[in-house]
């Protein structure tokens, strides 16, 4: 833990902003436009229990969703049209059941892998499963378990040497599991002690010979690493992110890693460069601290998206964040919302009641 110290105090002297004075800021040309709310028609998430979660990645069919309810032993799962104009099926149906057990999923996230939805799932008993899905989110076609007490990292997925692999944490240990052609583990993996309790981890790609992991872990704060092989071990030289972050939401390509997270009252993002590793200065998104939020990229341009009391809102990157206010839905609070992401565009989905809405991440 020397390391990250040390790293902590180059950075705080200036040397974490190498490079990026010479990169060129995101502009928009024109005025921004309004995001517009839309119910997708003929969806009925059902009369069963409230939505409690959602999750979603994006697909050659459209947006795929995975629903939790309060009182569920499944997650349903449904596919949303990329141009928003229906679902299949119109009521989500049953699609990850674990059949002998009377449990319920505390956490799911999913990721599509360039050949098919990967999915990781926690129960309310803290047992993780890795699983595969069909392109309709119908039941899901094969499911591992692996070591109970394991949280996916969101993303999960990426690759390093050509090697595919995904990524959950436990205590002090960030774990990266090698996956099959099929995407499921191999049963080879590459633990590692960061030395503090992990409470979140999410891992881009980098580029084909490694990815860059962003970790929240107690007493640190937020740092990275880079996830390489075939000795990752001598690869985890930690870069300093933010001591006092927390919350970290990360998203980004192969040449940007950006983190939005809470700073004190405020919700920010930073910026790791992928090539030269440097992080930029601290952007702030909002002055305030959100209830939720997410990110996602259109093109190669962030996109941050939080909720507060006044309702949901978009901030658009460049010089300094543009924020737009969504319109259009119901003036009650959603019972859940996702930002899902496909090719260069994004959607938010959010369920009240029985209802799904979509909010199309415009320019």
């Amino acid at each position: 833990m020397a390391r990250l110290a040390a790293i902590a105090v180059l950075l705080a002297t200036g040397c974490g902003r190498v490079g990026f004075d010479d990169l060129p800021l995101v502009t928009m040309d024109g005025p921004v436009q309004p995001c517009a709310a839309a119910q997708v028609p003929g969806v009925d998430l059902g009369p069963q229990a409230p939505v409690v979660g959602m999750a979603g990645t994006g697909t050659p069919l459209g947006y795929a969703l995975a629903v939790q309810r309060g009182d569920a032993t499944a997650v349903d799962g449904l596919i949303v049209a990329a141009d928003l104009s229906d679902a299949t099926p119109s009521s989500p149906g049953r699609s990850t059941p674990v059949e002998g057990f009377s449990t319920t999923y505390e956490r799911v996230v999913l990721q599509w892998d360039g050949t098919r939805i990967l999915g990781g799932l926690v129960t309310d008993q803290g047992v993780f499963y890795w699983k595969t899905f069909p392109d309709n989110m119908g039941q899901y076609t094969s499911a591992v378990e692996e070591t109970p007490t394991q949280q996916p990292a969101v993303p999960f997925f990426a690759t390093a040497d050509g090697q595919r692999f995904a990524v959950s944490f436990a205590g002090q240990q960030l774990t990266r599991w090698e996956l099959d052609a099929d995407g499921i583990p191999t049963g080879v993996s590459t633990a590692i002690d960061v030395g503090r309790q992990i409470t979140a981890a999410g891992v881009i790609p980098r580029d084909e010979v490694g990815s860059i992991a962003v970790i929240e872990a107690e007493g640190l704060g937020l740092f990275a690493i880079v996830l390489g092989s075939p000795r990752p071990r001598a690869a985890f030289l930690p870069i300093d992110i933010d001591p006092i972050g927390t919350r970290p939401v990360v998203t980004g390509t192969a040449t940007q890693v950006h983190v939005t997270y809470v700073r004190g009252s405020e919700l920010v993002v930073r910026t790791i460069d992928s090539s030269s590793l440097q992080v930029s200065p601290v952007r702030v998104v909002a002055p305030v601290s959100p209830g939720f939020f997410g990110s996602t990229m259109r093109g190669d341009q962030l996109r941050v998206v939080w909720s507060d009391a006044a309702g949901i809102h978009i901030g658009i990157d460049g010089a300094a964040f543009e924020t737009i206010d969504v319109g259009g839905l119901p003036t009650d609070a959603p019972d859940s919302w996702t930002v899902v992401a496909r090719d260069s565009a994004a959607t938010v989905f959010a369920a009240y009641d029985d209802a799904l809405w979509s909010i199309p991440i415009c320019d």
